[in-house]
């Protein structure tokens, strides 16, 4: 097993995505990313995103800002890396913490809270895009990504999302 990243902002690359299934049945976009701490290890960490509450302006950016080229690439998300509608060559800042497991205390990992400016998924309960793409339907994502995308000021009309603001996803 390989050491925790100390909690704190490093440079950081998607490795994979996906949409996996929550133990409630939702799906969830999941971004595994590739980060050297200082010593040069690589350290695989994940983000995991959420369309409910007030996660999903939140996740709608964060996906933005991983390069989402439009609002019908959105179910091409369950896909993986083979879709293409992440941009792997990004270098993002990624703010990493440390989570502990709710059922055994001793365990811990990394978590990616934030995120500011091959092969299909393989993440466990990973959902197909024939799984998925009714949910986006159902959820009215599309409708949520543009609302979202205007208002942050990212044009879905360019191949890659861009902000003047450089926003930086809190999570």
């Amino acid at each position: 097993m390989s050491t925790l990243l100390q909690p704190g902002t490093y440079k950081g690359q998607i490795l994979d995505y996906g949409i996996k299934k929550t133990s409630k049945g939702d799906p969830s976009p999941t971004i595994a990313f590739e980060v050297h701490d200082s010593a040069g290890v690589v350290h695989k960490v994940y983000w995991q995103g959420s369309w409910n509450g007030k996660a999903l302006d939140l996740t709608m950016e964060a996906l933005l800002v991983c390069g989402l080229k439009s609002p019908q690439s959105l179910k091409h998300l369950a896909e993986g890396n083979i879709s293409g509608v992440l941009d792997r060559e990004l270098v993002l800042d990624l703010d990493i913490g440390i989570e502990v497991n709710s059922n055994d205390p001793s365990k811990k990992y990394n978590r990616v809270n934030w995120i500011n400016l091959s092969g299909a998924a393989k993440f466990k309960d990973a959902m197909s895009i024939q799984e998925f793409a009714p949910e986006i339907e159902s959820r009215g994502l599309i409708v949520d990504l543009m609302r979202v995308a205007q208002e942050k000021g990212y044009d879905l009309s360019k191949t890659r999302a861009s902000s003047g603001s450089n926003a930086e996803i809190p999570f």
